[in-house]
């Protein structure tokens, strides 16, 4: 079992592992008194809170910040989801128009204005990434997740 809450100051749904061996070693009397305990260490007064079994959390970690409970489920918000893997898509984004920033300037250095316009070209590209992605078809994290501009090359772990 685990307990969730969503953080006031955040938005995020936070989620409480109980550790189950201090009822073994003797710290607590029960699964009761282990929650109860969880409860007041971690959850901030006056916040609803409710407990879930496991398998009522998401199975993926995918898109966490972007959890959300109605009060029956635990889901991926995905229009939360689509602005975090946005975000990450524009880190991204942003390394490739560092470099060619470079090299930009090196054509500029060389006065190769072919290699500038192909530069400027590129970049612009990049800066249209953020309206002419379209991340709205995505139904589910996994598929979310897959979805990446052609040619922006991932450098992020997921």
């Amino acid at each position: 079992m685990k307990i969730i809450y969503t953080d006031p100051t955040t938005g995020n749904l936070c989620v409480v592992v109980p550790v189950y061996d201090s009822i073994d070693q003797g710290f607590y009397a029960d699964e009761a008194a282990l929650l109860a305990a969880c409860v007041a260490r971690n959850v901030p007064d006056g916040v609803e809170h409710r407990v879930v079994e496991d398998n009522e959390i998401p199975a993926s970690r995918l898109f966490r910040n972007a959890w959300a409970d109605d009060g029956a489920t635990v889901d991926v918000d995905m229009p939360k989801a689509r602005e975090i893997h946005m975000d990450a898509i524009r880190v991204d984004r942003d390394k490739q128009l560092a470099e060619l920033d470079v090299t930009f300037m090196r054509a500029v250095e060389n006065g190769d204005p072919d290699a500038q316009d192909d530069a400027s070209v590129e970049k612009q590209a990049l800066r249209d990434i953020p309206q002419e992605f379209d991340l709205s078809a995505h139904a589910n994290a996994d598929d979310l997740d897959a979805a990446w501009p052609d040619g922006l090359p991932r450098t992020q772990e997921r």
